[in-house]
């Protein structure tokens, strides 16, 4: 059933895919993690041994400027089972990220410097630090300790309809 907000009109929606659920994570990420947040939608494998884990993203909280966080996220529906699917797919995240952590901050940076708005904020959340440089603020972050998390579409997701109600 549709609901009306400031005469505008939101129907529930149903994710079917991950791919459509993490596309709209990535549009919304400054609504969902903040503006002193950088959201990377890097899908890249992570290793350790035989350990073989791609996260879907990666955000650097910089909400506490003198002490820049990095969390492994991974978006998921819900009909994927929280214990079976996701929970594995965290611990593998865990014993990779610790041995990977040169090749994670290399291709984090990459792309940071590829995208002038996220670079624009990694500086910004460095110059309100005491880190030296842009280099050493974003080590900070992932030579922390593991911080991961799970966000979850439901199945009553709201999208905005393109029109208006008339008064």
């Amino acid at each position: 059933m549709p609901i009306c907000v400031n005469n505008e009109i939101y129907n529930l929606y149903s994710f079917q895919k991950e791919k459509d659920f993490e596309e709209i994570i990535e549009k919304l990420s400054d609504f969902i993690f903040g503006e002193q947040t950088i959201y990377l939608p890097i899908k890249k494998k992570i290793e350790k041994d035989n350990i073989v884990t791609i996260p879907d993203a990666y955000v650097v909280d910089m909400t506490i400027p003198k002490d820049p966080k990095l969390y492994v996220i991974e978006n998921e529906i819900v009909s994927h089972d929280p214990f079976k699917h996701i929970g594995i797919q965290m611990l593998k995240f865990v014993t990779s990220f610790n041995n990977d952590k040169v090749s994670i901050r290399n291709f984090l940076m990459d792309y940071i410097c590829k995208t002038p708005k996220k670079l624009k904020r990694l500086e910004t959340g460095c110059s309100e630090s005491d880190s030296r440089n842009i280099d050493n603020y974003l080590d900070k972050a992932v030579y922390g300790s593991f911080k991961g998390l799970v966000y979850l579409g439901s199945d009553l997701e709201m999208r905005k309809d393109s029109y208006e109600v008339s008064s």
